[in-house]
């Protein structure tokens, strides 16, 4: 009986994931991204070399915002002395 069972759970479970990873092989679409991957900071607030004036972080509204006025190119961290941290 206790056999019966476990096969019982796993064939909906097997199914499940074969499903779930044929929609996940399927294409992709991209709902948005902020600046091209092309290694080029130009695009983005305070590049190529004005790091030293970030006072505050960036905010960004998906559809409004310009990365050249709103999105720094650097985001710095906590033991980041040069920007407060």
């Amino acid at each position: 009986m206790k056999r019966l069972k476990l096969t019982k759970g796993l064939v909906p479970s097997l199914l499940f994931c074969v499903c779930l990873n044929g929609f996940a092989a399927g294409e992709t679409k991209l709902l948005w991204q902020i600046g091209k991957a092309n290694n080029d900071t130009d695009e983005f607030l305070l590049a190529p070399s004005g790091y030293a004036k970030f006072t505050r972080d960036g905010f960004f509204v998906v559809g409004q915002s310009n990365p050249k006025r709103e999105w720094p190119y650097v985001h710095p961290g906590p033991r980041d002395g040069w920007a407060g941290g």
